[in-house]
């Protein structure tokens, strides 16, 4: 399997792993005398802590999860919270575009209005359009999905719009320094990009350049 591991994430764990060890061990270190009945008194002390504890464990996801929640429409990472701005995200797609061009997606028949390089610019258009979004080779740009014959097969059935170029230039989206495609050698996302340059041209709609792959004279 080849893909992209965090094992830090493993230490969410560490609070829920503490708790269940202490747990464990409660009856262990108790007096000699009390070894198999903790006092009353002890045990009600020790459940209060093991309670105080487990909240204050639980505040900081939930408060996480509450600001995220009211915040959905800001960008696509939960590391927002409790951020507005979140700088792992590729900014905010709604404020980014003209309006006009995100009323256009959001009212567009097709099943993707517009393809984007990458998870992360795709979420953010994605959020303010409220419609479906495809990414070119996923998080990173070297995911073999989709493929460049499938993409020819949903441009060819009328499946497929917009494709907007991270060029940084007026208001398309700068490239996402996380999108390396290349990474792992040549990649379906640089052949389809390459195909869309090489049978399309360039046009602007609403201040972005794009390449309208529905309706645009071919090369």
């Amino acid at each position: 399997m080849r893909g992209i591991i965090h094992p830090y994430y493993a230490t969410l764990l560490t609070p829920a792993i503490a708790l269940l060890v202490a747990q464990a061990l409660e009856p262990a270190v108790a007096s000699p005398g009390d070894a198999t009945h903790l006092r009353r008194a002890d045990r009600l002390r020790a459940s209060t802590w093991m309670l105080t504890l487990a909240g204050s464990l639980l505040m900081v996801p939930a408060w996480f999860t509450a600001t995220t929640t009211t915040h959905y429409g800001v960008n696509p990472s939960i590391r927002q919270a409790p951020q507005t701005q979140d700088p792992w995200s590729t900014g905010d797609a709604a404020h980014r575009y003209p309006p006009a061009f995100t009323a256009r997606l959001s009212n567009d028949a097709t099943s993707w209005p517009a393809v984007l390089n990458g998870a992360r610019q795709a979420a953010d258009l994605q959020l303010a359009i409220r419609r479906p979004v495809l990414p070119l080779g996923g998080f990173n740009g070297y995911d073999p999905a989709p493929t460049l014959r499938s993409f020819q097969t949903q441009v060819a059935t009328g499946n497929v719009h917009y494709y907007i170029p991270a060029t940084g230039r007026g208001a398309n989206p700068a490239p996402d320094p996380w999108w390396d495609p290349g990474r792992h050698g040549p990649s379906q996302a640089q052949a389809i990009d390459s195909w869309i340059r090489h049978t399309y041209r360039p046009t602007q709609v609403d201040g972005v350049e794009v390449y309208d792959l529905a309706h645009a004279p071919r090369r």
